[in-house]
């Protein structure tokens, strides 16, 4: 399916519910939902109805009254027709999105295989959203002489990171901050160098800085994090 169809059904969209960012269902044979939906009449409106909420699957009941708790819905609409074709398209889109794309990111991110190495014990770190890199060269001493020619004591180049992740669930946060409670520990990431092969060194982290974003009511056990953090080479 093309880019163009999948952003023309996100302008076209006529509901309130952020579709690129909705918690999803695995299902037993392997497969993932994050759109099941149904129609009701409501106020001589045909109303489109997500029957998932937050990641749980609803009973028709239940997700009229979240949509009079709340108000949110997937479309709103004059015919059966109508609502029915929106339907399938939204079906089809949140098809792509959540399948080929995430398939694709996690082929990506596959290669990279961030790990930190603390203590004997080696941690996969759940993949950033984005990161940075900052390759320097260290030098012992050095300066300009009279003629301006630059003399330098050349040391060793040094590779700082800052990851920063996005929507991380309480448990990946943890996990995170685990593995590098430590002055010192092993990192391994992409080298940037080549972005083919993988730099391992010796690290520390500096300030661990975050925040909470999302919170569900009636699950207060659930949360998501913002974090960065910055990777400073020994």
């Amino acid at each position: 399916m093309s880019q163009s169809y999948v952003d023309t059904i996100g302008r076209w969209g006529q509901g309130n519910i952020d579709l690129n960012n909705r918690i999803v269902v695995h299902n037993p044979n392997g497969s993932i939902s994050t759109e099941l939906s149904f129609t009701v009449g409501i106020d001589n409106e045909v109303v489109l109805l997500p029957s998932i909420v937050n990641g749980v699957i609803l009973s028709d009941e239940a997700a009229i009254q979240h949509y009079l708790d709340t108000g949110e819905y997937l479309g709103k609409f004059t015919t059966d027709a109508a609502a029915d074709a929106y339907a399938e398209a939204l079906h089809l889109r949140q098809e792509w999105f959540y399948t080929e794309r995430v398939r694709d990111l996690l082929q990506y991110n596959e290669i990279m295989g961030i790990q930190v190495t603390n203590n004997g014990v080696t941690t996969t770190l759940p993949d950033p959203s984005s990161w940075t890199y900052q390759v320097g060269d260290l030098d012992t001493s050095g300066g300009r002489d009279a003629t301006g020619y630059l003399h330098r004591a050349y040391v060793a180049s040094k590779i700082n990171y800052e990851f920063e992740w996005h929507g991380l669930e309480w448990e990946k946060l943890a996990q995170i901050l685990a593995a590098i409670n430590s002055p010192k520990f092993t990192l391994k990431a992409p080298d940037p160098r080549t972005f083919q092969d993988t730099y391992t060194g010796q690290y520390y982290v500096g300030d661990r800085t975050g925040k909470n974003h999302y919170y569900i009511p009636e699950k207060p056990n659930i949360a998501l994090f913002d974090l960065k953090l910055k990777f400073i080479e020994y």
